[in-house]
């Protein structure tokens, strides 16, 4: 399933280091389609994703924001960061929860490509969340999002979700070459994730409320 991400990756970072909006959207798109096959064990996270990304893309598209850039440069100038417009949040604000989503999602899949068979996916889960997300969620979420994590499939299970049925006994050959393509995508996704918090550094809004 994750395959599909490869094209979108590829344009996602441009040459110039800015983030591709329509990239973005259609990767997180896809990724959050990921989670959501496992059940609610990743509901944490996509819980309000839908909701983030119609608000992100009603300005990209409204205001002909080409690049992520462009949308937080436009805030930061208007005084929007905050309050946003036309009866919506903050295309920063909500920017910023989903980049740190992100950072999460690449991290897990990242660590789940490289695993093997020994590897706990409740225990990667764990580390992935607790190196990303978990900073920015109060102690209750946290704890649930622990405990939900028990649930998750075994290793060679979400590597069939992530690379789709003909994964189950490919040569190792192949495995390998079907990971790389997701590395190639994590990479993609890491890239633009340092992107996105190098751009909020820079205009003091990580801390947006």
């Amino acid at each position: 399933m994750l395959q599909e991400l490869h094209p979108v990756t590829a344009r996602l970072v441009r040459e110039d280091k800015s983030v591709d909006s329509q990239a973005f959207l259609q990767a997180f798109a896809i990724l959050s389609s990921f989670l959501k096959t496992l059940g609610t064990v990743f509901g944490f996270v996509t819980s309000d994703v839908d909701d983030k990304l119609k608000i992100i893309t009603a300005y990209v598209n409204k205001r002909g924001h080409a690049t992520l850039q462009e949308l937080v440069v436009f805030e930061v100038k208007e005084g929007l960061t905050l309050s946003g417009s036309d009866g919506m949040k903050s295309g920063s604000r909500t920017l910023l929860r989903l980049q740190r989503a992100m950072a999460f999602i690449a991290l897990f899949v990242r660590d789940l490509v490289s695993g093997d068979a020994s590897t706990v996916t409740s225990k990667l889960a764990s580390t992935s969340y607790d190196a990303t997300l978990a900073q920015h969620h109060p102690w209750l979420v946290r704890k649930a999002a622990h405990l939900a994590f028990y649930t998750l499939p075994s290793h060679e299970d979400l590597l069939v979700r992530i690379h789709g049925p003909a994964a189950k006994g490919a040569a190792p050959s192949d495995r390998a070459a079907a990971n790389e393509i997701i590395m190639e995508s994590v990479r993609a996704l890491e890239e633009a994730d340092d992107l996105i918090e190098a751009l909020f550094r820079a205009h003091n809004l990580l801390q947006l409320p």
